[in-house]
């Protein structure tokens, strides 16, 4: 059963956390919970947008060295003790 719940809920494009909400006995049941909830919340933004400008090798240049040495000798410099 929770194969089919699965499938349904891959199909409607409902979050894993929200599969528990679909409790019906056979696959009409489970098709007409999705429905409602996907309509319920299909309209929420997705909790986590991917930013393809945050993969690795996006193009942008790791810091110079020398900018790095500079930050760490004025972080030293301003936290002397």
């Amino acid at each position: 059963m929770s194969e089919l719940r699965d499938k349904i809920a891959d199909e409607y494009s409902i979050r894993a956390e929200d599969r528990v909400l679909l409790s019906g006995s056979d696959e009409v049941e489970l098709r007409a919970q999705a429905e409602r909830l996907q309509e319920k919340t299909g309209d929420l933004p997705p909790r986590f947008a991917f930013n393809p400008g945050q993969a690795a090798g996006n193009g942008n240049p790791v810091a110079p060295r020398s900018t790095v040495d500079k930050g760490r000798e004025l972080y030293r410099k301003n936290n002397q003790r």
